[in-house]
């Protein structure tokens, strides 16, 4: 147990565009500061001033980028523009019309079909990442590197799947596929290009910000610049049809790693289960945090879980929030090769905000929840990352392609499976990602440790399946990128790999074409690479399965007639002195010991803890702790090892309390500031404080 580590570990962190106020003094080991205003470098001065590591964030695809879409920028440059004339940011704050500028950038805008912008507010569109764009970034981050940020986080490169039509993409499509610009809607094939290319241009202007940035912060200061990518989770991105590069990254060595923005609010998004759409936060959410732990595994590239206390929906209250926040949490920690974590965005608006916001019941964070929240993040600063093997050694793939076909096209009805009154053509389904959900969510329900696997890893490293026992692929929603892939899978398969192939090749997108084409379909090409005889085939398109509770019970069967399993209905995991653990429909599960629940306020032991169905748990184990002496093992705030105890910092004005344990005899307590004390168990005992910014003693002896 370490929960006095120090902050060079950059283990856990939080952004935050605010400045710096004591309520908010999270006490992780940095701080994002968000965005590159005026006020950046007061803000990382701050921040700094507090004892953080600091990074900065900003937004890659959109933010406050008026003055390079006006043109105003490159008026400035041409020195076209007064020192003192107003600027369009300005103008837009004061909700003024900015100045359009004859030279501008407008035409680099995404664009729908219809010419629309495709927005993340005003005069904020998503952009085509063009290298003007890339190096007007640059410029823009200098100031950053100027005012000593270690790292810098270029978040959410997206492209939207129904974009394509700007000016600047189709000179783009001219120059990438050397062939005039075709409409993205036109075909498969064409929508196909349009998102292969979107993900391109993303990591061509990733790899040239990036390098160009290292270079200067090295050349002017003699300083390793760090450049992380926070990203949603391939399986998000494609459920919510946008592209973006995910694991083409990995071949950067300019991008050093990824946070994974998975929340309740892309895990909470309507999938389909046995006919039934609804939200299912926790199967979701233990799909994508799998998803991303496995884009960087057996590579150097860092991954920070992110987790959310509350969600971008100000509609929901308290109760809703802390149910979902616990289901992403506990889906995160199953995974155990992932031990770092961006534990809050903006927790300003955690501690703030009143929700439902608008609402006459509105109402402020619960003090409990404060409190909770403050043990967690010592939890998480606590943990280490293992080896994580699946101990079902059972993954499903997926590839970057998910997002190339997510425009609805319909289906090929030919080979449609019979007896399921379901049109996996309708714009309904294509919108839940049936075709993916259906091959997974039958199987998470069921408790087995599914792993979404990287598809287009299996030909970056040596022996990235060896922990795999079972593979589950189909090309319903996605395709291969190379041939080499299937080689790898069929030598997987000699080594004795087991793999099962669903779908019935009624994808429409079987018509793109590839390097499977002379064989005809991916699955042809594959059966032929592979040998027909060497796999399983359950010949049933998976949004079929997603329709169908008869389908689904079929398939699990299938899958458990070649994988043996058993219908366990929970998860669980132990991660050094801790239990992690959830259930799913039907399901219950229990422990004993002197177990802390980490979950309460009080952070109080129980010798025995169980929870029913979809519910959570996380708990310390204190039999597998060694106590040495007098030593904090849970609880909030900041805890450094002072002469004859321990000092306390924590988020002004929170309810605190830190759990003790102890050898030898009972110790006397005291602090420099109002406590209570209480010995609750045999070796065991807690103190209650108000957290304050300068912190508290606490004395033990």
């Amino acid at each position: 147990m370490n929960i006095t580590n120090d902050r060079s570990l950059e283990v856990t962190g939080f952004q935050e565009a605010a400045h710096y106020r004591p309520e908010i003094n999270l006490q992780t080991d940095f701080v994002m500061v968000y965005g590159v205003d005026k006020s950046m470098p007061e803000r990382v001065a701050k921040w700094r001033e507090k004892g953080y590591v600091i990074h900065l964030m900003t937004g890659v695809a959109w933010g406050g980028y008026l003055d390079y879409l006006s043109g105003e920028y490159d008026a400035e440059k041409r020195g076209e523009i007064p020192v003192d004339a107003k600027r369009n940011s300005d103008a837009v704050w004061h909700h003024e019309e900015p100045t359009i500028y004859p030279e501008n950038h407008l035409d680099e805008a995404q664009r729908n079909s219809d010419g629309t912008e495709i927005v993340h507010g005003r005069w904020t569109p998503y952009m085509c990442p063009t290298t003007d764009f890339a190096d007007y970034l640059t410029e823009k981050l200098r100031v950053a590197v100027d005012a000593g940020v270690e790292a810098i986080h270029l978040e959410e490169p997206e492209f939207w799947v129904g974009g394509g039509y700007s000016e600047a993409f189709k000179r783009e499509w001219r120059i990438f596929y050397g062939e005039d610009w075709v409409s993205p809607d036109s075909d498969p094939d064409n929508q196909f290009k349009a998102s292969r290319l979107k993900a391109y241009l993303y990591r061509r202007m990733l790899d040239r910000l990036c390098g160009s940035l290292k270079t200067y912060s090295m050349r002017k200061y003699g300083r390793a610049l760090r450049f992380y990518v926070p990203t949603h989770s391939l399986i998000n991105y494609s459920h919510w049809k946008i592209v973006s590069p995910e694991s083409g990254l990995i071949d950067l060595p300019s991008v050093d790693g990824y946070i994974a923005q998975i929340w309740t609010g892309t895990s909470r998004t309507s999938n389909m289960l046995r006919g039934v759409a609804a939200e299912r936060t926790f199967y979701t959410a233990y799909l994508e945090y799998g998803v991303m732990q496995e884009l960087v595994r057996g590579t150097d590239k860092k991954m920070w879980f992110l987790h959310d206390p509350i969600e971008d929906n100000p509609r929901y209250g308290w109760e809703d929030y802390v149910e979902n926040y616990r289901k992403t949490l506990i889906a995160s920690l199953l995974h155990k090769g992932v031990a770092s974590f961006e534990v809050c965005p903006w927790p300003s608006r955690v501690w703030g905000g009143s929700y439902p916001r608008g609402a006459e019941d509105a109402k402020p964070m619960p003090e409990g929840y404060s409190t909770e929240l403050g043990i967690i993040y010592n939890v998480l600063r606590d943990l280490e990352a293992e080896q994580d093997k699946a101990s079902d050694n059972i993954g499903i793939l997926m590839s970057d392609t998910a997002m190339y076909q997510r425009l609805d096209f319909g289906r090929s009805e030919e080979n449609a499976a019979g007896g399921v009154a379901f049109s996996a053509a309708s714009v309904e389904q294509n919108n839940l990602f049936s075709n993916f959900y259906g091959a997974a969510l039958p199987l998470v329900d069921a408790g087995l440790e599914l792993r979404p696997v990287q598809l287009d890893n299996v030909t970056r490293y040596d022996d990235y399946l060896k922990d795999f026992k079972t593979l589950i692929l189909s090309y319903e929603f996605c395709k291969p990128e190379h041939a080499s892939i299937h080689t790898a899978l069929a030598q997987w398969v000699q080594d004795g790999g087991q793999l099962i192939y669903v779908g019935d090749d009624s994808d429409v997108y079987n018509s793109v074409g590839g390097f499977w084409s002379s064989a005809g379909t991916a699955r042809e090409h594959l059966f032929n690479a592979v040998g027909k005889e060497n796999l399983t085939h359950f010949d049933h398109a998976p949004a079929d399965i997603a329709a169908s509770g008869k389908l689904s019970d079929k398939y699990v069967e299938f899958v458990r007639g070649i994988h043996p399993f058993e219908d366990n209905k929970y998860f669980s995991a132990t991660r050094g002195a801790y239990v992690v653990a959830a259930t799913v429909d039907g399901g219950s599960w229990s422990a004993k010991g002197r177990l802390v629940n980490l979950f309460d306020p009080n952070i109080s032991i129980v010798d025995e803890w169980s929870i029913a169905e979809n519910a959570t748990a996380l708990l310390l184990d204190l039999d597998k702790i060694q106590a040495n002496g007098v030593t904090p093992v849970a609880g909030t705030g900041r805890t450094t090892v002072i002469d004859g105890g321990y000092n306390v910092i924590g988020q002004q004005g929170m309810n605190g309390i830190t759990r003790f344990v102890y050898d030898g005899a009972k110790p006397s307590v005291t602090a420099d500031a109002d406590i209570t004390v209480d010995f609750d168990a045999e070796g065991s005992f807690t103190v209650k404080y108000i957290c304050t910014e300068s912190g508290i003693n606490i004395y033990v002896k």
